[in-house]
């Protein structure tokens, strides 16, 4: 929208481009958008994130070659000559800065990697006008967060100064469980990578507890960040004496768009879940994980995936925490705001296509198999999943009398 003269004009028309996060460069010579690509002809379901600039003399649109085939992570700002990204890299989103160059054929950009001690470990940055000073959040997996302010000096963070003191008495006040990056291979032959938090009272030699605390999505992932929360409380389970496994499974942003739409099109369930298990698999192996000691828990896709833990292996999880995860499919594909673009993408087709599909792939007709106790969370009024799946799911449990389940709602 031109304000001086009252015109509009539609950008970014070339394909299928659903752009956000827009920021323009200090120069004012166009701006900068974020955006979703998916190879898939009708949805935006599993994806990775682009860059694309408008400029304003010409009137024209271009996409950026990041030279980074995972994309961008999420935090991205332009700054004088080009912009600072973070890029899609597994459990680490590196920064890296673009220099922008405009010549006789359009716009081109070159990326290089900035270098740093926080670099691989920050998040939520904002950069100074003059592009100088950089604000930001760095955290690991085993260490609260903090707001640090550095100096930028080309492609090097400089200078690192820690300007909060948050939560101190929690950080100084107690002890925080080490946490690791490990590798396995999953379904596929392929590798999966996921962080392992040690027990708070590790031993070396002593098998412990195993708990996988699956994330939701699919398409998200855990970080070596920060990670804890009400529904993912890593730390009281460790303080307990349990390993802690969040695994990045087939699905998984920031891994690519391989990666991510690999579960696609009726292969949903038929990854993640071995992905899931194999990972028990190594820690066992490795004298690390009782085998008599297995629980699972996540919320979400994270209880979706925790529910098929327990069916597809009864006899290994011996408990399981679920929260707003579904079981039946067909309910979900008609109550849930956006159930046609998840289901029907992942599935492949739609209940009306081929009901048999949606009731081979729900876990509420195999719920006799289940052998562990189930502790189910829900709130009122979720239109992501909606709460008449935990229902099902008790009522199911109840109904076969095997196994002991408590269900716990929250209004709203």
């Amino acid at each position: 929208h031109d304000l001086a003269n009252g015109t509009e004009k539609q950008v970014f028309t070339e394909g299928r481009i659903v752009p956000y996060g827009f920021d323009w460069a200090p120069d004012n010579s166009g701006f900068y958008a974020v955006a979703p690509y998916s190879t898939d002809p009708r949805f935006m379901t599993a994806n990775i994130l682009l860059a694309y600039f408008y400029d304003v003399a010409s009137g024209q649109s271009t996409k950026v070659n990041l030279d980074w085939e995972n994309g961008l992570g999420y935090d991205f700002q332009a700054v004088p000559g080009g912009f600072l990204a973070l890029l899609a890299q597994g459990v680490y989103n590196p920064l890296a800065r673009y220099a922008a160059t405009k010549g006789a054929d359009g716009w081109t950009w070159k990326r290089e990697m900035v270098n740093g001690e926080h670099v691989k470990n920050l998040q939520n940055f904002h950069v100074s006008d003059d592009g100088k000073s950089v604000a930001y959040e760095s955290s690991t997996a085993s260490k609260m967060p903090q707001i640090y302010r550095a100096q930028l000096d080309g492609v090097k963070l400089d200078a690192p100064v820690q300007i909060t003191k948050l939560n101190e008495k929690l950080v100084t006040g107690r002890a925080y469980a080490k946490s690791e990056i490990i590798h396995w291979k999953g379904a596929n032959d392929e590798e999966v990578e996921g962080i392992l938090y040690y027990p708070t009272s590790y031993e070396p030699g002593k098998k412990y507890p195993v708990i996988t605390a699956i994330h939701g999505g699919p398409l998200g992932a855990d970080h070596d960040l920060w990670g804890e929360s009400w529904a993912y409380p890593i730390q009281l389970f460790t303080q307990q004496g349990a390993f802690v496994l969040r695994p990045n499974y087939h699905g998984s942003s920031g891994y690519g768009l391989k990666w991510a739409e690999s579960i696609c099109c009726g292969k949903y369930y038929d990854l993640e879940t071995p992905d899931i298990n194999a990972g028990v698999d190594y820690l066992i192996a490795k004298g690390m994980g009782d085998p008599d000691r297995v629980a699972t828990m996540g919320w979400s896709n994270g209880s979706i995936l925790s529910t098929s833990l327990i069916t597809t292996y009864p006899d290994r999880y011996k408990v399981a925490a679920v929260g707003a995860g579904d079981v039946e499919w067909i309910s979900d594909w008609g109550n849930v705001d956006f159930g046609e673009s998840f289901d029907a993408y992942y599935f492949g087709k739609s209940p009306m296509q081929d009901p048999e599909l949606y009731i081979k792939k729900s876990p509420f007709f195999k719920m006799d198999k289940i052998k562990a106790p189930v502790l189910i969370f829900h709130g009122t009024a979720d239109r992501n999943v909606p709460p008449a799946q935990s229902w099902s799911y008790f009522r199911a449990l109840q109904y076969y009398g095997k196994v002991p389940v408590k269900f716990v709602v929250f209004p709203g």
